[in-house]
């Protein structure tokens, strides 16, 4: 959390050799790997987590964010939908697969998995603000100022909170707000 990732995946990686069998040592491991855009050692880690906790919606959705990120969307939608078919009360996967259809060129298709997400988890923040991106996107910028709102009202996450009001901004300056936008 300090931003030494460098040094966080070598203590990972140390604490792996110790006990290789700790699933959440393994997740963090993956996810240090993927932060420092290290896919292909994140693509293991994650496989490696669903090995070890097959019924965790982490693993998958990480796994298919990470073929995502390769450029593998094809990959990274049947992942996701494997997932959703095991699990499908989690909104985690329902989210990411709505964005990979939403990259994948998809954008109103993908409308339904964000709205699903939002039905299983209403407090999701990240879907609210994918939502109005995907909106934005589809010139419909009213719903996504509504969406953008939304996850300001939600995230605690002062990251998420940047982004989101970046977004809004862009929509707003786009809806002829400029003054409220800048």
């Amino acid at each position: 959390k300090l931003g030494h990732l460098r040094e966080a995946l070598v203590t990972y990686e140390r604490a792996f050799a110790l006990d290789p069998e700790d699933a959440d040592l393994v997740l963090n491991l993956g996810l240090t790997a993927w932060n420092l855009d290290l896919l292909e050692g994140a693509e293991r880690m994650f496989r490696l987590f669903i090995e070890k906790r097959p019924d965790h919606p982490a693993g998958y959705n990480n796994l298919g964010s990470i073929q995502r990120d390769k450029g593998n969307l094809a990959l990274a939608i049947d992942i996701l939908r494997d997932a959703i078919y095991r699990m499908p009360d989690q909104s985690m996967l329902w989210n990411s697969l709505a964005t990979v259809l939403a990259e994948e060129g998809r954008a109103e298709e993908s409308l339904i998995f964000y709205q699903e997400a939002l039905r299983l988890d209403p407090k999701f923040a990240r879907v609210w603000h994918n939502l109005g991106y995907t909106y934005s996107h589809l010139g419909r910028l009213g719903e996504a100022l509504e969406g953008y709102d939304r996850a300001l009202e939600l995230t605690a996450s002062a990251h998420e909170k940047i982004e989101t009001d970046h977004s809004r901004s862009i929509c707003l300056i786009g809806m002829g707000r400029l003054e409220e936008g800048f």
